[in-house]
């Protein structure tokens, strides 16, 4: 069996595990997940006490080595955007809620930002990385 490698990231306070989305959904734990955790992309960055607990349970402490990353000051996924159950991964032709409003997603353009659509206004925009980790993903 092959041995998965993890990378936890700390800081003075506190440490995350980084995790894919697709392994929580795996593991039937994506719900379980607090919102002390966070999210950027398809990865999650579950916090150390609880989610990164739940995760080591419903994997059955088995096949891990981990890579810690340590911070001198704050951690960057500090200011990642929360965790979002209801996150997708942006595709053309998806509607999300952002601030209320619904946006449709066009095209990608660079670094991860897709090009939208306010459906309200017929005004484009562009998204950018933690707007759309943000935003709601909408059954259309």
């Amino acid at each position: 069996m092959t041995t998965k490698k993890y990378i936890a990231h700390t800081d003075g306070g506190h440490g995350w595990l980084a995790v894919k989305r697709a392994e929580l959904v795996e593991l039937g734990i994506l719900d379980k997940v607090s919102r002390y955790s966070y999210q950027r992309g398809d990865t999650v960055y579950l916090e150390e006490d609880c989610d990164a607990s739940l995760f080591h349970h419903a994997k059955g402490f088995a096949d891990c080595s981990y890579q810690e990353t340590r911070y001198r000051d704050v951690s960057p996924v500090r200011s990642y955007a929360p965790f979002n159950p209801r996150w997708r991964k942006p595709v053309a032709g998806m509607v999300a809620d952002y601030g209320g409003h619904d946006y449709l997603f066009i095209e990608p353009v660079t670094a991860g930002a897709w090009r939208v659509k306010r459906l309200d206004t017929g005004d484009t925009y562009r998204m950018r990385v933690r707007q759309i980790d943000e935003a709601i993903a909408k059954e259309v």
